[in-house]
């Protein structure tokens, strides 16, 4: 046929009953076979979600400070169908509204399981990472992201959102962690929220 089948939906192929459709062997008379259900079949699709790791706080940082950790997420897929990850986003955020200037966060880099992507030299407001992991169902694997805050930045703070997507193994579909489409920019539909790092300027001590 031609109409669609969505997940969620049950398919149960059945039988139909025949007439005068079978011979015996051994009278010669004709009968019917009855209508013969099969199994019921659930449709279901693959999918992604990511959520903020709470093992893991907001923070305060002295600057400047090499390879901090500005997020820390997990990504899991659904009960559906395996996926195979290929995609994350890191949009940056500064001061609840702002986008980073050029140089305050540098060597920009995502762990994705035991893997880790190329750094990116200059961080910007939205940094695409280009990953290659497979998630089976259910699974889920911890998504860290790591940059060096330069100094200059005291007072500043910093939120990384997330976003991850893939292709379904067996139905060959796009599907995000949030959202139908690749992120944008921060706050987006399809983004995650993350910790917030508060950039510090180094202590003062005096003597009397």
């Amino acid at each position: 046929g031609t109409d669609s089948i969505v997940a969620g939906s049950t398919i149960q192929v059945k039988l139909a009953a025949g007439s005068t459709n079978y011979q015996r062997m051994t009278s010669g008379s004709y009968a019917s076979t009855g209508a013969v259900p099969a199994n019921t079949l659930q449709v279901t699709l693959g999918s992604l979600a990511a959520t903020i790791d709470q093992s893991y706080g907001s923070q305060s940082v002295v600057v400047p400070q090499t390879n901090v950790l500005l997020g820390k997420f997990n990504v899991s897929a659904g009960s559906g169908e395996n996926v195979n990850l290929n995609t994350i986003r890191v949009a940056i955020k500064v001061g609840g509204t702002d986008s980073p200037a050029p140089g305050d966060i540098t060597n920009l880099y995502v762990k994705y399981g035991t893997k880790e992507t190329t750094p990116i030299a200059t961080a910007t407001a939205l940094n695409t990472f280009s990953i290659s992991q497979s998630l089976t169902k259910t699974q889920s694997i911890v998504v860290e992201v790591y940059g060096d805050i330069a100094a200059g930045t005291a007072g500043r703070t910093y939120q990384t959102q997330i976003q991850a997507s893939g292709i379904t193994a067996q139905s060959g579909i796009a599907v995000y962690t949030r959202g139908s489409a690749a992120m944008a920019a921060a706050d987006d539909v399809g983004s995650t929220p993350g910790q917030i790092i508060t950039a510090a300027g180094s202590g003062n001590l005096t003597v009397t």
